[in-house]
């Protein structure tokens, strides 16, 4: 398993640029969908993609890329992640599940810079292939601290 890469379960396409075809019109639904995406996999800030270089970039790529607010931004991923991803996650965790095969959770809380206590829930299995996947099952700031507090 050493040096095997972890592969998101968010991953939709490996290996494909996602293009558009000659004369295949821009799709802006498309466009923001595959925008959360990268945000998701790749762990980005929302300040990245609603950078002023940012949009510079993507209209360089599509003149039609629109520079997507945070706000919005935040709504795009949310609405991937519970309607769209989650489904598909929950089938395949389901499915590894039938196969009588192990999910592992590791749960984690901590602080923010900005003092929020955040808990964070990760799913972590190995597929029939040894294929390791590791994925965001849960994440909800908390009420109140997370420590303990001793003495």
């Amino acid at each position: 398993m050493e040096g095997r890469s972890q592969i998101s379960p968010f991953t939709l396409v490996r290996g494909t640029r996602g293009a558009l075809a000659p004369g295949q019109l821009f799709n802006t639904k498309e466009y923001r969908k595959l925008m959360a995406i990268m945000v998701i996999e790749t762990n980005s800030s929302f300040a990245l993609v609603a950078s002023n270089s940012f949009g510079t970039l993507m209209a360089y790529c599509n003149g039609a890329a629109i520079t997507i607010s945070r706000r919005t931004r935040k709504c795009d991923m949310q609405s991937i992640l519970y309607k769209d991803l989650f489904e598909t996650l929950r089938v395949r965790l389901q499915d590894h599940i039938f196969t009588s095969a192990k999910i592992n959770l590791t749960i984690d809380a901590w602080t923010s810079a900005k003092k929020l206590p955040f808990l964070g829930i990760t799913a972590h299995w190995i597929d029939m292939g040894y294929e390791r996947f590791n994925t965001l099952v849960g994440f909800e700031r908390l009420r109140g601290f997370h420590t303990v507090g001793v003495g």
